[in-house]
């Protein structure tokens, strides 16, 4: 050990520092590259740097049309819902409001059907009245003896101040059923129709769907005139023939009921099968007559011009009896929402109606467009007109302004007739 330390000296003491190291460290020393390996390994630094570079950005596009995408699905999704609540919102809407009209077409029903009643109601109280009051004559005519036994005058029933002398006086079925037999001079000649005040209204139609025979549309002047609230039934009809005046109608079966006149199933229901002549001669027995085609049109339209008699509304099975949606004829006065301006029914459908008018396709452009006072139609012709439509017809000949006509002598089991007065009351 002791000669190691002294070579170790010896080595010192022999350089010219012998404490000071001269060498560099190691890791100080420069290191010399060959210029071109050196190049080399700089451009492949640089390339791997450009390659991280592209590397970063696609990763990051990649991840900016992602972030795009999820924005997008979830704008879409947010539109999708606000869409669907905008939707349900006007559906709600939509059935509230249906719901609301069904409602009130249900109450207006309603409030007819009382109206029918109270009317019934209050003709009942006339016939009682009625009733009393030959009562009393007849208990007067025993009492007193300048009593008149046989008055040579219809009885006129005395009007209350009050509330009776308002009401229509009872029909004929309404004094049938009362247990009356009424002659057709008993009944008031108005019982049962419906006043119609004078003025003017436009005849006709100038719609592009119109026929030919409903153009020009042009005024038409009237006289106050009452029409039938209804057409002639079955069990009114029979009155005139059991007084032997009328005729039974040609058949008594329709389209789908062998047995329908004189029925008492049907006894409500129009009377069909009669003729033009039939028609009038039950009219002349009233003390009435057919109406005139302006009359009619009147009745069915008033003076707004209107396409149907409840207006402007499509057919449908709540206002008539059409399109064979039944398939025969239904009992009158059913449809009250299909009445007309002045409250006349059953204007559309059911059964044709005989009128007193010659029909001519070319009558109003004869007449021209200038007014008219009541127009009785042409001189002379080979059919007369019918109108309203039938429970057969389609929904376009149920206008009020449709025009048909056939001849005197034929029949229909769709075909039947209102009358119309216009004397004094």
């Amino acid at each position: 050990m002791e000669e190691k330390d002294n070579q170790v000296e010896q080595k010192n003491s022999n350089s010219i520092h012998p404490h000071v190291n001269t060498e560099m460290p190691e890791e100080e020393k420069p290191v010399l590259i060959p210029s071109a390996h050196r190049i080399k390994l700089l451009r492949r630094r640089n390339k791997k740097e450009k390659n991280g570079f592209s590397w970063m950005l696609f990763y990051g596009i990649v991840v900016g049309l992602i972030s795009a995408s999820i924005v997008w699905y979830a704008f879409y999704v947010h539109t999708q819902k606000q869409l669907e609540m905008v939707w349900m919102k006007q559906t709600a809407v939509s059935a509230l409001h249906a719901n609301q009209i069904e409602a009130l077409e249900k109450t207006i029903t309603g409030l007819d059907s009382f109206s029918s009643e109270l009317e019934d109601q209050s003709a009942t109280l006339v016939v009682d009245r009625i009733q009393s009051e030959k009562r009393l004559l007849l208990l007067a005519q025993l009492i007193t003896p300048s009593a008149t036994r046989y008055p040579t005058e219809t009885i006129v029933p005395t009007q209350t101040p009050l509330i009776l002398w308002t009401v229509p006086p009872p029909t004929g079925s309404e004094l049938t059923a009362a247990g009356i037999q009424p002659k057709a001079s008993e009944v008031p000649v108005t019982a049962g129709m419906v006043k119609i005040a004078a003025g003017d209204f436009m005849m006709g139609s100038d719609a592009a769907d119109a026929h030919s025979d409903e153009k020009p549309l042009h005024a038409v002047w009237l006289n106050d005139f009452w029409i039938d609230k209804t057409t002639v039934t079955n069990q009114a009809y029979q009155l005139c023939v059991d007084s032997g005046i009328c005729t039974e109608p040609a058949e008594k079966n329709t389209k789908s009921r062998s047995d329908y006149y004189q029925n008492p199933a049907y006894a409500n229901f129009p009377v069909v099968n009669v003729d033009w002549t039939q028609a009038v001669v039950y009219c002349n027995w009233k003390g009435k007559r057919l109406p005139t085609e302006a009359e009619w049109e009147k009745a069915a339209k008033g003076n707004d011009d209107r396409i149907y008699p409840w207006g402007h509304i499509p057919p449908d099975e709540y206002r008539l009896n059409f399109d064979n949606q039944i398939g025969d004829t239904v009992e009158v006065g059913k449809y009250l929402a299909g009445k007309s301006p002045y409250g006349v029914l059953d204007m559309s459908g059911n059964v044709w109606e005989w009128i007193s008018d010659w029909y001519s396709d070319t009558y109003y452009q004869d007449i021209g467009n200038a007014l008219i006072s009541d127009p009785e139609g042409p001189e002379n012709g080979s059919y007369r007109v019918l109108r309203g439509g039938s429970y057969g017809s389609k929904a376009w000949y149920v206008r009020v302004s449709v025009r048909s006509g056939n001849s005197e002598t034929s029949i229909s089991n769709s075909r039947g007739f209102r009358c119309a007065y216009s004397g004094e009351k």
